[in-house]
């Protein structure tokens, strides 16, 4: 893979003609612990796509009430269900030897703990010679990312994954007097699989007469684990209390297969025909000779009755399913009629233990028979909005705008901490009795607090550009109140071609995002400068109040280790709500357009306001838009008088209807020209 070419070479003195790789180097794993190593019985020239056929993976999230779903065969029995496909047996040895006939070499157990444990069986396999595992079984294992260990571990994990019923083998020649199931004694530890040690103490563990040998349900021990040296197995398989495993899992940070399964609790029922299974495969792939099973506890009733009335299913379904379609899919899921008629008795097996009323069996008709084949028989009227629809399409339209002049949304905790309080002195926050930590303690005020922390947070990944807004509640003594909050700092990027090239955020466009979050002609007043702002101004649209805005005090922006300044607004969407926000629309122009440039000298004090007023105080019907792009001044006088400034203005005429002719366009713009020298006392520098 990756064209890489085997060529002949010399390895340590040696001539090679070839390669020896591992599956990672073939592509074939993603980790290898070595070489590649295929079946000695291999012919040469065989394809090796039929040493090594290709897989389908199906990676499947269960809920945790369906611990019948932890197995292959549970997955192949609901996709037989929901499917109306057969469902085949697993796979087993051929031509082994019956139970009975097996010795009766048993091995005694201890429940001293019933409440987490009341079921256990083991089994003793004498004579088993332990090894590799055949390459179909380590494919089987690795495809689903289980590492092959050997033979006889390989066959507990193939059986739990095939049933969903976890086993573990001891090594029979390392345990002692019988087994106990008990809580871990104090000051109790296990050196478990993975090579660390865990304090057992009150925790179920599977032990011998002197020591725990298994964390009972997540993991067993080191030092009683299967080796090659191994001859004799017990094989443990029994059921464990859910919260028991889980609590014991959690505890200590433990999880496992098996963990997994226990915790979403495995059948009772499939504990002896687990353990069965795996002693014929340990028997055909290890040999030896095994005992018989030994039993402690009762596996408890294998079949749960459950009512089940036709006319309640069909009212709930809101349709008539035939009672033969009800049948065939409750037995398709392992459900047995005990009892026909208008009230029939369903026997649910213990495997499924999400299904115990009446409603779950008819959630399971839902589910095969299709929601999507009930037609709707009542259509409701629309109900008329409200306060809380309006406000909702309110601020749909708020995000949508100031997204579109490039601000990016964000989203920050309603809790902040005494000290970004502190900037509201005379709020009085209001502060949360139990707070879970000492950063989220006060409801807030304001927007502020949350957008400067995410200003914070992205200047110090390196984003100097920032332009943010967030819509969210503020927390007063008196209320709470939705507002909107619009930040800005750093530096913007001017267009392409324009003199103005990178400069700092400053206060209009502050401004400039307000007047498309409000949709009309913004009023600005100067307002007074105090704690929160040093530069304040109180903002109005179509005589309506709507907040204060400003620059953020220059403490601020140097705790963020920012040149410029940070420009703050806020808004109370009630108020914006009360502003006329109607537009008008015109369409794209069809016809092309015609640019001409003029540049003045002006007196330094005129400003681009005055001028830009005076041309469209004109009235010019084929003026179209008006652009400042170069602005020049020369305090040394050297090239231009100091007392003036050059300005370099684009102007576009167009007309909706036709194409212009370049004498209207000169006239137009000479019309301008006369305009500006008579109104504001201007010179022209063109040649």
């Amino acid at each position: 893979p990756g064209d890489f070419k085997i060529k002949s070479g010399k390895l340590r003195g040696v001539e090679s003609e070839g390669m020896m790789c591992s599956a990672k180097e073939l592509r074939m794993a993603e980790d290898a612990d070595g070489l590649l190593i295929l079946d000695a019985e291999l012919e040469v020239g065989r394809p090796v796509k039929e040493v090594f056929p290709p897989e389908t993976v199906l990676d499947i999230e269960i809920t945790p009430n369906r611990g019948d779903l932890a197995s292959h065969f549970g997955i192949a029995r609901e996709v037989a269900a929901l499917t109306g496909s057969e469902l085949l047996p697993g796979r087993r040895p051929a031509a082994m030897p019956e139970e009975e006939a097996l010795s009766s070499d048993l091995f005694p157990i201890a429940l001293d703990a019933p409440e987490a444990c009341d079921f256990y069986t083991c089994r003793v396999i004498r004579g088993v010679q332990v090894g590799a595992s055949p390459e179909w079984l380590r494919q089987r294992l690795e495809s689903v990312g289980v590492r092959s260990i050997n033979n006889v571990v390989d066959v507990t994990n193939l059986v739990m994954l095939e049933t969903g019923q976890p086993l573990h083998a001891f090594d029979l020649g390392k345990l002692e007097g019988k087994i106990v199931v008990r809580k871990g004694r104090p000051g109790e530890a296990l050196l478990a699989l993975d090579g660390d040690e865990y304090h057992v103490d009150g925790h179920l563990v599977i032990a011998d007469t002197h020591k725990a040998l298994a964390i009972a349900g997540v993991m067993g021990g080191e030092t009683t684990g299967v080796t090659e040296s191994t001859t004799d197995l017990l094989l443990e398989s029994a059921w464990f209390a859910p919260g028991a495993v889980r609590r014991t899992s959690k505890a200590m940070n433990l999880h496992s297969d098996s963990s997994y399964r226990f915790e979403r609790s495995v059948s009772r029922h499939g504990v002896i025909p687990a353990s069965r299974l795996a002693t014929e495969w340990i028997l055909h792939l290890a040999g030896g000779e095994a005992a018989s099973l030994v039993i402690e506890g009762d596996p408890g009733p294998e079949w749960l009755p459950v009512a089940f009335r036709h006319a309640r299913c069909s009212k709930l379904m809101g349709c008539e399913i035939p009672v033969e379609e009800i049948n065939a899919i409750l037995s398709s899921f392992g459900l047995l009629l005990e009892k026909a008629g208008p009230n029939w008795l369903w026997l649910v097996p213990e495997f499924r233990k999400d299904l115990t009323r009446e409603i779950d069996l008819i959630e399971e008709v839902s589910r095969v028979y299709g929601i999507q084949k009930v037609t709707g028989k009542v259509e409701g009227p629309v109900p008329e909005p409200g306060a809380v629809d309006a406000r909702f399409d309110f601020l749909s339209g708020v995000r949508q705008r100031l997204a579109n002049t490039g601000m990016h949304e964000v989203r920050t905790l309603t809790l902040i901490s005494e000290k970004q309080s502190a900037m509201y002195p005379e709020s009085n926050p209001l502060r949360v009795r139990n707070p879970y930590s000492e950063d989220n303690v006060v409801l807030r005020p304001s927007l502020l607090p949350g957008l400067l922390s995410v200003a914070d947070r992205n200047l110090r990944f390196g984003n100097r550009n920032l332009a943010l807004f967030e819509i969210g509640k503020t927390y007063s003594a008196a209320e709470e109140t939705w507002k909107v909050g619009l930040l800005l700092a750093g530096s913007v990027l001017g267009e392409e071609g324009s003199w103005l090239g990178e400069r700092s955020l400053e206060f209009p466009h502050l401004t400039g995002a307000i007047e498309q979050l409000v949709g009309g002609t913004l009023e600005v007043i100067p307002g007074e400068s105090g704690t929160l702002f040093q530069l304040c101004g109180v903002f109005g649209c179509n005589g309506v109040r709507l907040g204060e805005g400003g620059m953020l005090p220059l403490e601020v922006s140097r705790s963020l280790d920012l040149k410029g300044g940070i420009y703050f607004a806020e808004f109370a969407v009630e108020m914006l709500m009360t502003v006329n926000q109607e537009r008008v629309y015109r369409e794209l122009p069809r016809f092309p357009s015609v640019v001409r440039d003029m540049a003045v000298m002006a007196p330094l004090a005129l400003s681009h306001a005055k001028i830009e007023s005076a041309i469209l105080g004109v009235g010019e019907r084929l003026l179209d838009s008006i652009k400042l792009f170069d602005l020049f001044t020369d305090p040394k006088g050297e090239k231009i008088p100091n007392d003036r400034k050059s300005m370099a203005y684009s102007l576009t005429y167009r007309d909706a209807s036709r194409t212009l002719t370049t004498v209207e366009v000169d006239a137009a713009h000479e019309r301008l020209k006369r305009q500006l020298i008579e109104v504001c006392g201007v010179s022209y520098r063109e040649s």
